[in-house]
């Protein structure tokens, strides 16, 4: 079996803190995914002082290292952000509901797989990640959720739909009912960090566009063509937007293969979540 390391540090600490009880990890079986930092982790162990022996099937994300010619804060910003949201932002998301006794089935973590533990480093002085932070999810294939196929039939889109409209929601909702605290709980965890992108292409764009056109003998499309390309450069400027209402918390990188689905014995779609995959 593939593996990238032959533990995971700190899981220890970190299943103690998700059962509360002192554990004994006795194994872990680990397989790497299709990024030598995302790992299949099936944990056994015994709490306090059992005799018997548990195991935990964990979805694993580790910070991704990139250190060939300088350290990718990309990376780093990235994976703290992913981090933060699970231990701040969807616990505060979550309680705020519930003070205001929102319905159990729209709670705000029900839409992401549960979180066993989330830490930038074993270090708890840190404040940037290192090699040993991990962000440990429940395994959702163990539960019996699936990738579907590229085309979901109507039935799905509509549990997805819902499912994500409460995501979606609840952000926008709490940022419109109580601004001070979502600036003081949810904003400072959505700070990043970049590198300085490129200047947009609409040069090499309007040069590629007009040589396809021209191979297929459309040249007289690329004046409107041109004039497209200069819409949607306009489009993305920042600037451009006045009324950040509806501005909400998003994926960031989201596909169909990041939607889990779970279907009944009967093959109808029971409940969708929103993974890390």
């Amino acid at each position: 079996m593939d593996t990238t390391k032959s533990k995971i540090t700190g899981l220890r600490m970190i299943l103690c803190n998700y059962y509360s009880y002192k554990v004994n990890i006795v194994g872990e079986q680990l397989k790497t995914l299709d990024k030598p930092t995302c790992i299949a982790l099936i944990a056994r162990f015994r709490k306090d002082k059992q005799t018997y022996v548990e195991a935990l099937a964990c979805f694993v994300k580790l910070c991704e290292i990139d250190m060939k010619i300088t350290i990718n804060t990309d990376n780093l910003a990235g994976f703290k952000k992913e981090v933060d949201f699970y231990r701040f932002i969807i616990p505060f998301l979550t309680d705020y509901q519930r003070s205001l006794v929102m319905a159990y089935d729209d709670q705000y973590y029900l839409s992401f797989p549960e979180c066993v533990g989330a830490t930038i480093s074993i270090l708890s002085d840190r404040e940037i990640p290192d090699e040993t932070g991990a962000l440990v999810l429940l395994d959702l294939k163990d539960m019996g959720y699936t990738s579907p196929n590229a085309h979901l039939d109507l039935k799905s889109c509509k549990l997805v739909l819902s499912q994500m409209a409460k995501m979606h929601a609840a952000p926008i909702a709490v940022k419109l009912v109580s601004l001070e605290k979502f600036k003081a709980q949810v904003v400072p965890h959505l700070i990043n960090a970049r590198y300085r992108k490129k200047p947009y292409g609409h040069l090499d764009a309007r040069t590629l566009t007009a040589d396809v056109l021209k191979m297929n003998d459309l040249s007289d499309l690329i004046s409107y063509i041109n004039s497209v390309i200069e819409y949607s450069k306009s489009a993305t400027e920042l600037d451009i937007i006045e009324d950040d209402t509806w501005f909400t918390l998003c994926h960031s990188n989201f596909n169909i293969r990041n939607l889990m689905i779970k279907y009944d014995p009967t093959g109808n779609p029971h409940s969708s979540l929103t993974s890390m995959y």
